[in-house]
């Protein structure tokens, strides 16, 4: 299910520490989910975003992406506006995608050539994103049914995030992100009422 991870499950779900500031008064949340930063230089060529639950907001320009803590007013950047991808090699498993992906050589520039997209909120600490490495054959078909790839499905590979915001287990092929992300919030609820059971 999951081919690499760095840390250990439990380490990946134990809770944040609380933040020395709260930053969400730069932020301005609709009842809609969108969200507006005030006096945040670092998110100002981005425009409006939108609020993906906790406290979690992620940004769009073009192909650029970015996802905020609004809390901590921690930053994580996931592709600049060229479609380079940002994050570091360790948040990509390169080894697998090569493995189990036809086309997974196109990671290795780390650019984004189809679809980068979150495919969950952010719920009980973690949600997911997908990245289209390669579409399904139809995309390439011209206006009159031609020009179709043989392949059916297309070729992704998933990474989670926490609401640091961080990447925790990096971007690989997975048989079922659901499952991953339903793991990790059962065991990060299992840590939380133990806490509060100790008070």
């Amino acid at each position: 299910m999951i081919k690499k991870c760095a840390k250990s499950i439990n380490s990946i779900v134990i809770e944040d520490e609380e933040p020395c500031c709260d930053m969400r008064e730069h932020f301005l949340v609709s009842k809609e989910g969108n969200v507006e930063a005030i006096n945040f230089p670092l998110l100002k060529e981005y425009g409006k975003g939108y609020h993906i639950g906790e406290d979690i907001a992620e940004f769009r320009k073009g192909n650029a992406y970015v996802i905020v803590n609004m809390k901590t007013g921690k930053l994580l950047k996931i592709s600049d506006n060229k479609g380079n991808l940002l994050v570091e090699d360790k948040a990509i498993d390169f080894e697998s995608i090569h493995e189990h992906l036809e086309h997974g050589y196109k990671v290795d520039s780390k650019h984004v050539d189809f679809w980068l997209e979150r495919v969950s909120p952010m719920r009980d600490g973690f949600s997911a994103l997908a990245w289209t490495i390669y579409p399904e054959g139809r995309w390439f078909e011209d206006e009159d049914g031609f020009g179709a790839e043989p392949n059916e499905k297309a070729e992704v590979a998933y990474c989670i995030i926490s609401s640091c915001p961080e990447i925790v287990i990096p971007y690989q092929p997975m048989n079922n992100v659901d499952a991953v992300l339903k793991i990790l919030r059962e065991q990060k609820c299992k840590i939380k009422q133990k806490k509060y059971e100790i008070k």
